[in-house]
């Protein structure tokens, strides 16, 4: 079986959800360790960390969801170029 992965901009803004989510799961751990977080504490890598997974990851979503479900909901197609210069 084979399968072509078609970047349209909702799979770009679906991609981006992943690897900001996974950016911030990857500080988390940092954050979890004490010895290491007790470095961190009351800086800028913490509120980094918490707009990556809080901010940046829901806004990627909503965006993902927007462009795939648009089109369902009302009948008409999103301008492609239009959502890849969102995206990018």
């Amino acid at each position: 079986m084979e399968g072509n992965i078609q970047f349209t901009p909702q799979m770009m803004f679906a991609m981006g959800l992943v690897s900001t989510f996974i950016t911030g799961g990857l500080t988390g751990i940092i954050l979890g360790d004490s010895t290491l977080d007790i470095n961190v504490h009351d800086t800028y890598f913490v509120v980094a960390h918490f707009h990556i997974v809080m901010g940046s990851s829901a806004i990627f979503g909503m965006f993902a969801g927007v462009y795939h479900w648009f089109p369902r909901m009302y009948g008409r197609m999103m301008n492609r170029k239009l959502g890849m210069l969102t995206f990018g």
